[in-house]
């Protein structure tokens, strides 16, 4: 015996309906009478929004077609909302019911944003490695590579900055899949003082600035190499940088249960009320950094975010600035 197929009745469609992920929102053409509006449109009905909607596409019969709005979740937070819909046809082509589609695109906005940035932030850092092994390579042929002691020492250049851009393009690479995922990166117990010597050898400071470590052997930090190695790096170019004369001071701790890793220094401070501002994208912050805090301070926000843990930057007592990353311990 064959089955016999039948139309479902409306609730059953709304059954079906209540079913999926994306939000359904059917109303009657003449009456205006609301049929069917599952769960996943709750967003769009709690905030007042489906009514206007609707009664728009009601009045002029207008399809809509991707229409970003925002609203409000429960907990403050904002959701991007995207609506597409118009009016439904029987055989005669008269219109007897409006469908508006209704997603929540915030997930997938955010997605889109942490690529943007991250294509920003990885042309920024990588400029500075490929400038100096330019640089490099143009004073080997203007006549430098004749001279064995002075081929030797940008041949020495080259290579460190050659290093230096392999781990930065893996520390971008897993702050990038970070980003994506909206997730923490792989945590491993990382040495801290290999690192902090390692970076504190690298650094360029100004003629005359005594650069010192102070770490106890053995301590280490829960988080990501990669991530963590470019954080301290950039924070003690930030600061050798802006220092002209005393000293930077790299140093690793515990502290409160976990690990506070600090990049102090005697240079030019930080401008008053900017602590909260510093860590911001293209943040231009006064006579501490005429070129703006910029990007590199933004990644070792992101990094040290990723890694799950924080950090901030404040002025010293006696002047210059201190900056605070802070891990779990192993």
């Amino acid at each position: 015996m064959r089955a016999t197929a039948r139309k479902p009745d409306l609730a059953e469609l709304g059954s079906l309906l209540e079913q999926l992920p994306l939000g359904i929102v059917v109303v009657d053409a003449l009456s205006g009478e609301l049929l069917v509006a599952n769960e996943a449109a709750g967003l769009l009905r709690k905030w007042g929004e489906l009514e206007t909607r609707l009664a728009r596409m009601v009045e002029a019969g207008e399809t809509v077609m991707d229409e970003g709005i925002e609203v409000v979740r429960d907990d403050g937070r904002a959701a991007r909302l995207s609506l597409s819909g118009g009016p439904v046809r029987d055989v005669d082509g008269q219109i007897t019911a409006f469908v508006l589609h209704v997603h929540d695109v915030t997930e997938r906005e955010r997605r889109e944003r942490a690529q943007r940035d991250f294509v920003t932030h990885a042309a920024h850092e990588l400029q500075t490695p490929l400038t100096a092994i330019m640089t490099a390579i143009e004073v080997l042929q203007s006549g430098a590579k004749e001279v064995p002691d002075e081929r030797d020492r940008f041949l020495g250049h080259i290579e460190a900055e050659c290093d230096r851009l392999g781990r930065l393009v893996r520390a971008l690479l897993v702050l990038a899949r970070a980003q994506v995922a909206g997730g923490a990166t792989p945590q491993t117990a990382i040495p801290l003082r290999p690192l902090l010597d390692e970076v504190a050898l690298s650094l360029r400071p100004a003629r005359g600035i005594e650069v010192r470590v102070r770490c106890p052997d053995g301590l280490a930090a829960l988080g990501t190499p990669e991530l963590l190695a470019q954080a301290i790096a950039n924070l003690a170019a930030n600061a050798a940088k802006h220092t002209s004369e005393g000293w930077i001071r790299l140093s690793g701790a515990r502290r409160n249960g976990g690990v506070a890793i600090e990049v102090a220094d005697t240079g030019t401070g930080l401008p008053a009320g900017v602590e909260e501002r510093v860590f911001e994208r293209f943040f231009r912050g006064g006579r501490r950094d005429r070129e703006g805090f910029g990007l590199g301070l933004a990644i070792v926000r992101e990094a040290v975010s990723a890694m799950g843990g924080d950090v901030d930057l404040r002025p010293r007592r006696n002047g210059g600035t201190v900056a605070t990353i802070r891990l779990p311990a192993p």
